[in-house]
């Protein structure tokens, strides 16, 4: 029996964080000019899905014009965890998540692939006790790309018996450059390339018997 797996972005898939996430962002820039607040919300929202850390960088390099360090990229991570921990902690899933987990953990391997950093994603994931539903979990400082190569090598998958779940545009790419079928999920991002979208979980077993997309 062929193996099939659907890997799924975590923030704004599984739960509906970036409401949460965006505050954080704007909070780290508050005290910074217009111009700089306004540069770096685009920035971030053009990019959901890949790492804060990334995110910081831009911020110091390019919009702050400064020097960045290691040192000083952790310590916004730091504040931004602060930031949004507890909050993402007391979340409800997305309406259906648990149904479709429990409905289809036998027929499909489930991955998770974020761009939160590593140790908080595990944190969560356990805390929220859905840990147990994931083959693996991937996060940052390791891109999406690779996630997906990782996962595609270490199980022996096929392409064309892949698909990623995602809410932001960094997923899509990750998708089409590992040339994997992408689902949408809810309305953050347009692109004329996505053919598939939801933005309830129970409309994602509709599209995958529908399409046949996962053969």
């Amino acid at each position: 029996m062929k193996k099939k797996a659907i890997i799924f972005d975590f923030d704004g898939v599984i739960i509906d964080s970036v409401n949460i996430k965006d505050k954080a962002f704007k909070e780290i820039v508050k005290d910074n000019t217009k111009k700089i607040r306004d540069s770096f919300f685009r920035y971030h929202k053009k990019n959901l899905g890949i790492s804060r850390q990334v995110k910081f960088k831009y911020l110091l390099k390019n919009l702050l014009k400064k020097k960045f360090t290691k040192n000083n990229i952790d310590m916004l991570s730091k504040v931004f965890n602060e930031l949004i921990l507890k909050k993402i902690l007391r979340l409800k899933f997305n309406s259906g998540v648990l149904k479709f987990f429990n409905k289809n953990k036998k027929k499909y391997l489930f991955f998770i692939s974020s761009g939160t950093p590593q140790k908080e994603l595990d944190y969560i994931l356990k805390k929220k006790k859905i840990n147990k539903y994931f083959k693996n979990i991937y996060g940052s400082p390791k891109s999406k790309t690779e996630h997906i190569k990782k996962i595609i090598k270490s199980h022996k998958l096929l392409k064309k018996n892949i698909i990623f779940i995602g809410d932001g545009e960094s997923d899509l790419k990750a998708a089409f450059k590992a040339n994997i079928k992408f689902i949408q999920f809810g309305k953050n991002f347009k692109s004329g390339k996505v053919r598939f979208k939801v933005n309830h979980f129970d409309k994602i077993d509709k599209i995958i018997y529908r399409h046949n997309i996962l053969q």
